[in-house]
């Protein structure tokens, strides 16, 4: 029976610890090492995880001084026995059927990569929703799958006798259902029946053939999925799934494709999307089951629970390493949706500078912790604060509509504007030398992206606009206006 280690950082997070580790030692499938790093908590989180470990033995606590998410993240990877590793935010929970359902897709898809759908939810609601999934039907399922019933049932469903159960149990109605998605024709697969789904097929790779075409499982009981193979999966996450994809919660990894492969410390945010970036140049097939089985927790300490925020400087320096990575390699497509985000970074922190320079509250920042003006810093667990206002789980091409997730901004008082080897300190309050270095810095920046032979080919609007803000502000702020103006009314 494979084993799974699931890996979840922990810097104060007293308040939702033990939920988080309830969704997953209450997972149908029971070969698990939990591992729970402490980043340095201030609070009893080490010690919500050390009681919950005396309960149950696949729970491990491994503490740290506080170093970072990715610290924690690569001390859980190295620490890991696990054949697959999975990550998990300490504030967010899963569904209690993800793990064995990510599992079966990875062996039956023999894909390196699984990931999921997510739900945003408060946590009242996020509360109730686990507590719905968790209830009688996830009880008696998980008896039958832990007693000698289930022990049975899983034989069968792997042999002959399996597939014979299947068809018996799906039927006529599974057929109409397979007929409903693929209309008159059936395409077999490893002796499974899929539907295949109203999308345009994926690009030639390498190899010389097409890759493969995302598909619906139908298996009786299984939850419906989509699979890619190697050059699929690199489309899925420069272009078609960026938002769901480039955040590391959730998401089921081989751990021997995983190999040496660890957080960069030195990015303040976007790590996880610059990682599973390296994950996915690596050549790896994967899986995204569409069912939303992992909850994010919304709340007043995550950055994305304010509008606006996914699409500040904090993500500019994994957007421009994947950006010239791309370049490089010379898929100029997938590097001008990391120029678009880039680009947008620069401006919208710029922006966001601006405004604290004249006094007014950010609109669309996170308030501080310690009650500050909104827009003058993100709140995050780690305790570090992103001075160039606030970044979300982004990491997607927000210039080309991805909404993203990937990540959390930092939390605290003053901090970082990034950029490789051009970061600016901001005060806390936006006013004074550092406020004015800040923006000096995010200038200096500027200068150089539009030397980039890419920002030729963004659209004339986002040059414009870009021409503006750092070159006459206040035609910034009209034509701004004018171009959202537009966008909403074409969106009617």
């Amino acid at each position: 029976m494979k084993k799974i280690s699931v890996i979840i950082p922990v810097y104060n997070a007293e308040r939702y610890i033990e939920q988080c580790l309830w969704s997953v030692t209450g997972q149908t499938y029971g070969s698990l090492e939990i591992i729970a790093v402490d980043d340095g908590s201030a609070d009893d989180s080490a010690a919500v995880c050390g009681r919950l470990a005396e309960t149950d033995g696949r729970i491990r606590v491994l503490r740290q001084k506080n170093s970072g998410v990715s610290a924690a993240r690569n001390l859980g990877l190295n620490a890991a026995t696990g054949e697959y590793v999975f990550f998990l935010d300490s504030d967010d929970a899963i569904h209690p059927r993800l793990l064995e359902e990510m599992l079966w897709q990875a062996e039956e898809n023999h894909a390196q990569l699984v990931f999921c759908g997510y739900r945003k939810l408060d946590s009242d609601r996020l509360g109730a929703v686990l507590e719905a999934a968790s209830g009688s039907a996830g009880e008696a399922q998980r008896e039958a799958v832990s007693g000698s019933a289930g022990k049975a049932q899983r034989e069968a469903v792997s042999g002959s006798a399996g597939e014979a159960q299947r068809e018996a149990a799906s039927g006529s109605a599974g057929k109409a259902r397979r007929e409903a998605v693929s209309g008159s024709e059936e395409k077999t697969q490893r002796g499974t029946a899929y539907g295949t789904v109203e999308e345009p097929a994926l690009p030639e790779t390498g190899r010389g053939r097409k890759s493969d075409c995302p598909e619906v499982s139908e298996r009786a009981g299984r939850a419906r999925c989509l699979a890619a193979d190697e050059a699929g999966t690199e489309e899925w996450f420069h272009v078609k799934y960026t938002d769901t994809f480039s955040g590391i919660g959730g998401k089921l990894i081989l751990r021997e494709a995983v190999g040496e492969l660890r957080f960069d410390r030195g990015l303040i945010n976007g790590e996880d999307t610059f990682f599973l970036y390296q994950l996915v140049r690596n050549r790896v097939r994967s899986v995204y089951c569409l069912e939303e089985w992992y909850y994010y927790r919304m709340h007043g300490e995550s950055v994305t629970s304010s509008a606006g925020t996914a699409r500040r400087m904090g993500y500019f320096e994994s957007a421009v390493r994947i950006r010239d990575g791309e370049y490089g390699r010379g898929n100029a497509e997938h590097a001008m949706r990391w120029e678009i985000l880039a680009v947008d970074q620069i401006r919208r922190s710029y922006e966001t500078q601006r405004r604290r320079k004249t006094g007014r509250a950010e609109g669309t920042g996170s308030a501080e912790r310690t009650g500050g003006a909104e827009g003058t810093g993100s709140v995050e667990r780690t305790g570090r604060a992103e001075g160039a206002g606030s970044a979300g789980r982004t990491g997607g091409a927000e210039g080309a509509g991805s909404a993203g997730r990937t990540g959390r901004g930092k939390a605290g008082g003053t901090g970082n504007v990034g950029n490789a080897g051009a970061r600016g300190k901001a005060d806390r309050d936006g006013e004074g030398g550092g406020a004015e270095k800040a923006r000096r810095e995010l200038r200096k920046i500027a200068a150089e992206e539009k030397r980039h032979p890419l920002f030729r080919r963004i659209c004339l609007s986002d040059r414009l606009l870009f021409a503006c803000c750092f070159g006459c502000y206040p035609a910034y702020v009209i034509l701004n206006r004018i171009i959202l103006g537009l966008a909403k009314r074409r969106s009617r």
